[in-house]
């Protein structure tokens, strides 16, 4: 038996509204744009976006670097006409990895990563059977596996991943039930890593139908053709807290863009259907991290054709700022949320005085996580790359000298906060007692080991993760910036930094608790 300290966590938000949207950087291309996708690196936490660029039609990725936009590696690279793009980082290298349809291999799908140096191709080039649409890419979450979606053969979709030498097919090629159109959602259940697909179904009236792959064979998540009627410009994405997955689509029945979730029995509604101020497509969905409001971007019809943005609160959908109106005619709009601050930042097509160019935007709000967690006579804010001010509560909130970390150790028995400064923004925790409520339990910590320490970035964490339950390893450098994520469900994890010397730390979170470890790189 041992005495374990029942941890309360508490989790609160500092809301701050404003009405406009701001630009990141200026326009991103200096000619043509089209096809744009946003993503955030998972360690810098820079903003990069593939386009489609300039006269000749062949990819271009650009990244923000706090004053401008500048290129990842050269312009161009893919050489030509190169429509269908989508960007995603490998959460374990932080490279950034791009599919598109390859008009120089008869517009087949082709995948290529950044080296580094170099954007190089991952497996064949043009490694799809025939030529294809709508590429979506993603990595699975629990094993780090890239798959892709597209639409291909038949004009069907196919799901193939990447095994490390080459391409191969999920489950069938072209499985889903007749022709499809438009836009593929592709994500992941966050516990079972199983991969769903949402798209719009020709053979069967042109509804939204979503499918999932069990391992074997690809079924139905619910009915074929869920939606009332007609569903267009589909986007896809998972629920982290209640794990359920939700479908956006242009609702041609009710006339504008609704949401949907399948509860486990049915596809539901979310709020009320048809909720844009008109006619909405080009739709893409996302869960925002901390307040887990769910936001979507859209083509509204009903304001000039502008990029409008908004989110559910839970309650109701209500809109995110004024639409963008500066936009262009094209068909992509991508939304993503930043890492530390959260803030939602749109990519689109706009109009200039000689160009349809790319430009990013981000709505600005205070959003700090000031949960605070316990481990041991240690606590630790859970907000990440902020400024810390640790608060004797017992003491009028008197500030402790020192105490500007993120995690602060408690020489004494007492009552504890922290003031956290993100940018503009500050908020302050709850107090937490040390002795809050103690019991008699059974040991259920998680034990975690690491050797060599110190180490040159290359190192093991053993678990006693017997069960092979879902652990999260995280790697904090000492400005509490996240260096490495990953979700497992193994004993036995090889991490390889890649990081500067230093001292870092090993965050190991699972439903027996959280474990913080010291890391030396020498």
């Amino acid at each position: 038996m041992k005495k374990i300290t029942i941890i309360f966590i508490f989790t609160l938000l500092c809301s701050q509204g404003f009405s406009q949207w701001q630009s990141v950087g200026g326009d991103v291309s200096s000619g043509f744009s089209r096809y744009q996708s946003l993503a955030f690196h998972p360690f810098t936490n820079e903003p990069y976006m593939a386009f489609m660029d300039g006269s000749n039609s062949a990819v271009s990725v650009k990244k923000f670097n706090g004053s401008s936009w500048v290129y990842v590696g050269p312009p161009l690279f893919t050489g030509s006409f190169s429509p269908h793009i989508d960007l995603a980082f490998d959460p374990v290298s932080g490279e950034p990895y791009m599919a598109f349809s390859d008009n120089g291999n008869s517009n087949k799908t082709s995948v290529m990563k950044f080296d580094g140096t170099n954007w190089v191709n991952v497996g064949l080039a043009g490694f799809s059977a025939t030529g294809t649409g709508y590429n979506n890419i993603k990595f699975n979450p629990l094993n780090n596996q890239l798959y892709v979606a597209f639409i291909g053969a038949n004009s069907q979709c196919t799901v193939m991943t990447f095994n490390g030498s080459s391409w191969v097919n999920v489950g069938a090629a072209a499985f889903s039930p007749g022709q499809i159109v438009g836009h593929i959602g592709l994500d992941f259940h966050p516990l079972t890593g199983d991969p769903y697909v949402l798209f719009t179904d020709m053979d069967n009236g042109q509804v939204a139908t979503c499918m999932m792959f069990n391992g074997s064979s690809w079924g139905n998540v619910g009915p074929i053709g869920f939606s009332p009627g007609l569903a267009s410009n589909v986007s896809l994405v998972f629920n982290p807290l209640t794990n359920e997955p939700y479908a956006a689509f242009s609702d041609v029945f009710n006339n504008g863009a609704s949401v949907m979730k399948y509860d486990g029995s049915n596809w539901v509604y979310v709020g009320n259907s048809a909720f844009s101020p008109g006619v909405a497509s080009d739709n893409h969905i996302g869960f925002q991290p901390i307040t887990n409001d769910l936001f979507i971007v859209f083509r509204d019809w009903a304001n000039g054709n502008g990029t409008a943005v908004m989110k559910f609160d839970g309650t109701s959908w209500g809109a995110v700022g004024s639409p963008l109106v500066d936009v262009g005619s094209n068909d992509y709009r991508n939304l993503a949320f930043h890492p530390i601050t959260y803030e939602v930042y749109v990519a689109y097509q706009a109009n200039n005085a000689a160009n349809n160019v790319g430009r990013v935007r981000k709505f600005p709000e205070c959003i700090i996580d000031i949960s605070v967690i316990q481990n041991s006579d240690t606590l630790i804010a859970n907000q990440t790359g902020a400024t810390y001010q640790w608060l004797d509560c017992n003491n009028g909130n008197t500030l402790i000298a020192g105490a500007t970390s993120q995690s602060y150790v408690a020489a004494a028995n007492g009552s504890y906060a922290v003031s956290i400064t993100l940018g503009s923004c500050v908020d302050t925790s709850a107090c937490i007692n040390m002795l809050v409520t103690s019991v008699m339990v059974e040991e259920q910590t998680i034990e975690v080991n690491i050797y060599p320490n110190p180490n040159n970035g290359g190192f093991s964490v053993a678990l006693n993760n017997t069960e092979n339950k879902q652990v999260q390893i995280e790697v904090l450098n000492a400005l509490g910036q996240r260096v490495y994520l990953r979700k497992v469900n193994s004993n036995v994890i090889t991490i390889d930094l890649q990081q500067p010397k230093g001292i870092y730390f090993l965050k190991v979170a699972s439903e027996k608790g959280v474990r913080i470890r010291q890391v030396i790189v020498k």
